[in-house]
């Protein structure tokens, strides 16, 4: 039983530390704070998070942001985590409310310097790693 006890501590600990660090949000969070949390996302994940807003399929993102599948993944979770949701159906759900829940146009100028951007960081660490 003393097991049990243990076992039960620790994940309660875990959560505690979790819940420290991103404060889930509700249906009745406000509107500020909700935009707040949207303002503060770093680039990629602001362009997932209007991508995924506007319906479009993780492929569909993956290949237009030229990211691998398992990388987009990885920017969903720390997007959601972010955000404070559980997962892209709570976040549709509870961000759609926002001004901006209608996709914009697609504009590839800004695709493009994403992907310039993206790519000058990566030949910058192949540089640093030789």
């Amino acid at each position: 039983m003393r097991l049990q006890e243990r076992r039960t501590e620790l994940i309660g600990l875990l959560f505690s530390n979790l819940s420290k660090t991103i404060t889930p949000v509700t249906l009745n969070s406000t509107n500020e704070e909700l935009q707040m949390r949207v303002d503060s996302l770093a680039d990629d994940e602001t362009y997932v998070y209007r991508y995924l807003k506007g319906y479009y399929s993780r492929r569909w993102i993956a290949e237009t942001l030229f990211i691998s599948k398992t990388q987009l993944n990885r920017i969903i979770r720390e997007l959601c985590r972010k955000l404070g949701v559980d997962g892209v159906k709570s976040m549709l759900r509870i961000y759609g409310r926002l001004k901006d829940n209608l996709p914009e146009p697609i504009d590839i100028k800004e695709i493009d310097e994403y992907v310039d951007r993206r790519m000058e960081k990566e030949i910058q660490a192949k540089l640093k790693g030789c």
